[in-house]
């Protein structure tokens, strides 16, 4: 079946910045003087929690998430310059939009941040909706669904963690795993996925 409606993460999916991600969470273990884990290490704790916050209380950094974000955003914005688009991004979704695939951009960044990478990746054109600083993806998936003329299984959800793919399952959606260069694909061992996305180039052959 086609799909009519692509929900899309934006951090590590779309954009390629966990190098700056990782300089932000460096910068907050340093702060609490506590050892950092490694790149993979804090990526497979995320998807073990399903949560950036959960993961720092699990480590002993028991602070709100504007606590975190103070600290993590002057570090992510100082390693700015390693930011980078997906390769095959704006092919793929320029052929998903003139299919007639309405594209929605589901993050759990804050608005002025997810804003200016998407600026950046000047991939606002593809899209008809942005939904910020959203820490309960299926939630919101589901009442974006309900509000349009278009079921469950029309629609799909592709993001670079367990936690995309689980939100997709939880809406009765198609959930799409995207194995990104920074993530151990061990993390999606025994996660149930409609497709697994080895290169963003593959994700029409799927959708359409």
């Amino acid at each position: 079946m086609a799909h009519k409606v692509l929900f899309l993460d934006l951090n590590g999916t779309v954009i390629d910045d966990w190098n700056p991600s990782y300089a932000g969470v460096r910068a907050i273990f340093d702060h609490y003087e506590l050892p950092c884990p490694t790149l993979a290490s804090f990526i497979r704790g995320v998807a073990h929690t399903g949560d950036y916050h959960g993961f720092y209380v699990q480590n002993g950094i028991d602070v709100s998430r504007d606590e975190l974000y103070t600290l993590y955003i002057p570090a992510y914005h100082a390693h700015q310059d390693a930011i980078e688009l997906v390769p095959g991004v704006h092919e793929a979704l320029e052929r998903i939009r003139n299919a007639g695939v309405e594209i929605h951009i589901v993050t759990a960044a804050r608005k002025d941040f997810a804003e200016h990478l998407i600026d950046k990746a000047n991939i606002a054109k593809y899209c008809e909706g942005f939904h910020y600083h959203v820490h309960d993806k299926h939630s919101q998936i589901r009442a974006i669904i309900h509000g349009m003329n278009v079921r469950p299984t029309e629609c799909a959800m592709i993001g670079d963690l367990p936690s995309d793919v689980h939100a997709a399952n939880r809406a009765g959606i198609s959930g799409i795993g995207f194995m990104n260069r920074h993530v151990p694909p061990d993390v999606f061992e025994n996660v149930p996925m409609k497709f697994r996305c080895e290169q963003f180039s593959e994700l029409p052959k799927f959708l359409l």
